[in-house]
């Protein structure tokens, strides 16, 4: 059988971490596994109450810890993952999750591998249920164009600079203005209400589950473009394959739990402050779409 290895990505965030593992690890019935957590720099002590979990439940072995010396964001820190189950763990299927899901099914790893026996794809996505019974999957129907990204860009540099001139006023002031501005913030369409009890090919996939199959490893370095820090990183990666000639597979077949949007409460001291760190890197992501549209 197959080894499967389980990238789980944590900044500061132990309790949400240790629930996914367990998740794993009292769900799943098959033993063809390992967990690797990448701690992406903690700031607290994170890291280390993992470490002593690890050992107090004797998972050495099972579940690995993986300290990264900086913050490099979400792509740099599963790719510190994913190089780690590929070149050291040998592992078949890499499944990229994010630590503020849960797996529940009993035959995962067996799903996984009937999916991929039958669907020769690169990179297959599960169905995401949040915890108010919201489908995340797929995350869009067809890939950004290039039109579409200059134009979300623009956009978000207007926002961007209203920010900093928010920023300029005396805080309780600003966080007023704030609030009355972020009613109009602009969004991206992240939505393709595709959702079946079905499967559907060639989609953008949601970034909190991706599994990528022995075609993906065999081609590909890194799970995720390294040149983001947070945002884009499914739309990127759906254009890198298309370039490639890889495809990608939704199925519901395969289920997990999001607890959606836990993992980035840490970002930012506040609603402003995460706003900005937020625009600036959908920017950033943006111009490596668009340049990834122009090759």
């Amino acid at each position: 059988m197959k080894h499967i290895s389980f990238v789980i990505l944590q900044y500061n965030t132990y309790e949400l971490t240790m629930s996914c593992v367990q998740s794993i690890i009292k769900n799943i019935r098959d033993d063809n596994y390992s967990v690797v957590i990448v701690d992406n720099a903690s700031t607290n002590n994170a890291a280390e109450k993992i470490s002593e979990y690890i050992e107090f439940n004797q998972y050495q072995g099972k579940v690995i810890l993986l300290k990264s010396a900086e913050n490099g964001g979400f792509a740099k820190g599963n790719n510190i993952g994913y190089r780690y189950a590929v070149n050291k763990l040998q592992s078949d299927y890499v499944v990229c999750i994010n630590n503020d899901t849960e797996i529940y099914q009993e035959d995962f790893i067996s799903k996984i591998e009937q999916i991929y026996k039958e669907n020769k794809v690169a990179v297959i996505g599960p169905d995401i249920v949040t915890i108010d019974n919201r489908h995340q999957n797929p995350y869009r129907g067809n890939g950004v164009t290039r039109k579409k990204a200059k134009n979300w860009k623009n956009k978000r540099f207007i926002w961007l600079m209203l920010l900093y001139c928010i920023r300029l006023f005396p805080r309780k002031i600003s966080g007023i203005l704030y609030n009355v501005v972020s009613r109009k913030k602009i969004s991206m369409d992240k939505s393709c209400q595709m959702y079946n009890d079905n499967k559907h090919k060639d989609v953008v996939l949601h970034g909190a589950c991706m599994i990528f199959t022995p075609e993906y490893i065999n081609t590909m370095k890194y799970a995720f473009c390294p040149y983001t820090f947070l945002y884009c990183e499914e739309d990127i990666l759906f254009r890198i394959l298309e370039k490639k000639k890889m495809h990608t597979l939704y199925t519901s077949g395969l289920k997990i739990i999001h607890k959606d949007g836990r993992t980035s409460a840490s970002l930012g001291s506040t609603s402003l402050d995460k706003e900005i760190f937020e625009t600036r890197n959908i920017i950033k992501s943006l111009k490596v779409l668009i340049r990834l549209c122009d090759m």
